[in-house]
């Protein structure tokens, strides 16, 4: 009887194996897809300058400003799709003295016009600016504080 039993199951493997069904197969397509927004960004986004004055002019004005005193403030901008750089209002800290007028720009105090950045590429940006008196006499003693607001915006 075991005789029997081994030989119906190796005739049923042999018949298994030996008659198996040919194996199809399929294929797919995948389709991967993206996008990448323009966008340019500033590599330190809380970059400062230092006001002083000038010999030149006593304390009739506080720069930040290459030529004639302080330290203007530099910030690098990346833009990986053409952009622009512009600058925004200055805004005065409320502790400062009352009565004087503040102005900003790129490189010097009085170019406000916005700076073209190509795409792939990193720009330094340095922001001056100056402090007066807005009755044009000396600036009263104080401490000054400013803040400028600069928006990197790809095209």
């Amino acid at each position: 009887m075991l005789h029997r039993s081994l030989f119906a199951s190796v005739l049923m493997l042999v018949s298994t194996v030996g008659f198996a069904g040919v194996a199809s197969a399929d294929t797919a397509t995948v389709t991967f897809s993206g996008s990448i927004d323009g966008v340019c960004t500033f590599d330190n986004a809380t970059a400062s300058g230092s006001l002083a004055t000038s010999s030149s002019y006593g304390n009739q004005y506080l720069f930040a400003s290459q030529g004639y005193a302080g330290t203007e403030a530099t910030l690098n901008v990346t833009c990986n799709t053409p952009g622009t750089v512009s600058i925004g209002q200055v805004t005065p800290s409320s502790s400062n003295p009352v009565g004087t007028i503040a102005q900003a720009g790129f490189g010097s105090y009085w170019n406000s016009s916005p700076i073209s950045v190509s795409a792939g590429s990193t720009v330094p940006v340095q922001v001056s600016m100056i402090a007066y008196d807005q009755n044009g006499g000396q600036l009263p003693s104080g401490n000054y504080q400013y803040t400028v607001t600069v928006t990197a915006a790809g095209n």
